[in-house]
Parts: C-alpha cells; sequence; structure tokens
C-alpha cells in the first residue's frame, strides 16, 4: 500500500446509526424528548431530564481531601502511594499549594526501570509504510508517533516532576454537566477541583461523575 497516495484520499465517512439497535418504532417501550429536554415513556411518564444535571454541584460529588504528590517525589514513591490506595493517578501539587500536573500508571510503566518500553526504533521520522496500520491517515499516524516520542523522551526519568503530564482542571463551584463534558472534550480519567483562591481541594473521577448520575437517575423515578 502506498502510503503517500492514501494519505490524499479523503476519509471514509463515519457511519450514522439512525436507530439503535434495540429499540425499534414499533417498540411498546419507546420513549420521546420533549422540549425542556425531559425523556418520556410511552405510558406518558417522565423518567428522566437531562436538565437535572445542571443543579449537581462538583464540590457535592468530588473526593475530599485529595491525595497529591511532590513534584520531588520519585517514581518509587509514586508507585507506591498510587498502588496502594488503589488508585491510577494523583495530582501533582507544590509546596504552595499550586497545581502543576497529573502523575498515572502509564506515565510510569514505559520508564526504563518498569516493565513497559517503547519502540523508538524509527529515530526522528516514522519509517515509510508506517502510516499503513492507519489507513493512510497520515495526521493520526502523525499525532501517534509524537505522543510515544514524547513518552520516550522521559524514559529516564526518577522523578515525579519529570514524567507528569498537564492537569486539567475545574472550579468546585462548577456543576456535574460542565465537569462531564470537560471529561468528555479532553478524554480525561479524573479533573482537580480549585476551591475559590485557586488551590487543590478535591478531585472528581469519572467515578464521581457516575455516581451522581446513577443518584439522578434513580431519583427520577420516584418522582
Amino acid at each position: 500500500i502506498n502510503c503517500n497516495i492514501i494519505s490524499l484520499l479523503p476519509p471514509h465517512p463515519r457511519p450514522v446509526s439512525l436507530q439503535h439497535p434495540l429499540r425499534s418504532s414499533s417498540s411498546s417501550s419507546a420513549s420521546s424528548s420533549s422540549s425542556n429536554g425531559s425523556v418520556s415513556s410511552s405510558d406518558g411518564s417522565t423518567s428522566f431530564s437531562v436538565s437535572s444535571y445542571t443543579t449537581l454541584m462538583v464540590k457535592d460529588y468530588m473526593s475530599s481531601p485529595a491525595l497529591s504528590i511532590s513534584p520531588y517525589a520519585t517514581v518509587e514513591e509514586a508507585i507506591d502511594l498510587l498502588t496502594s490506595k488503589n488508585i491510577s493517578g494523583v495530582p501533582v501539587v507544590s509546596e504552595d499549594g499550586e497545581v502543576m500536573g497529573v502523575v498515572s500508571g502509564f506515565d510510569i510503566i514505559a520508564l526504563d526501570h518498569t516493565p513497559g518500553h517503547i519502540d523508538n526504533s524509527d529515530g526522528m521520522f516514522p519509517q515509510i509504510g508506517r502510516c499503513e496500520p492507519y489507513g493512510g491517515d497520515t495526521n493520526r499516524m502523525w499525532g501517534d508517533f509524537m505522543d510515544l516520542q514524547e513518552v520516550a523522551e522521559k524514559a529516564h526519568s526518577t522523578t515525579v516532576g519529570q514524567i507528569m503530564h498537564t492537569a486539567f482542571t475545574i472550579s468546585m463551584e462548577s456543576t456535574i454537566e460542565e465537569a462531564a463534558s470537560q471529561v468528555i472534550k479532553k478524554k480525561v480519567h479524573r479533573l482537580t477541583v480549585l476551591d475559590t483562591d485557586g488551590k487543590m481541594i478535591g478531585v472528581l473521577s469519572r467515578g464521581d461523575i457516575m455516581r451522581a448520575t446513577l443518584s439522578t437517575l434513580q431519583s427520577s423515578r420516584k418522582v
């Protein structure tokens, strides 16, 4: 396959599902949406309202006080914290409370002295034909290549500050709806929650958002 030719072709459009495979227009349990965002069942009862999420606050569902780690902590100390607390990542915070980043298991397992290793045999540029697994999508190929190169450059690191990645933050006064939208947009597992002074006060994870979602769905059945 000639990657240079494929890269000039327009990407294949993603198929759009017009109807859920487990639902049909003739189903007796069909639901409909109203203008206010509520979803009603066929018997006319309102089962859920999207607007409910605008009243749920981050400060009510975040994990607080939150764990944190110093940028000067060693990789071994980070591993000990993550494994002992059974968490996948932790905010990196300076002595004055400034959020500097996040360190996760992914940042750790690619280091030279840990099990995972990055193949950087390509050097500064991807080898010819490297875009074949991407169907000729050179943009996606370069994106993955640069991400792996960045990880490889940190392979010899020994402290948390050297391997941490960007932390995405949100105000404790924000809504769960705003938080969930940011998690989706940034494709992250957690958000660091800041107080009114811009200092870390907690962490909101995908699990916390799911807990808020479940609470809303259960409450809607009681209405």
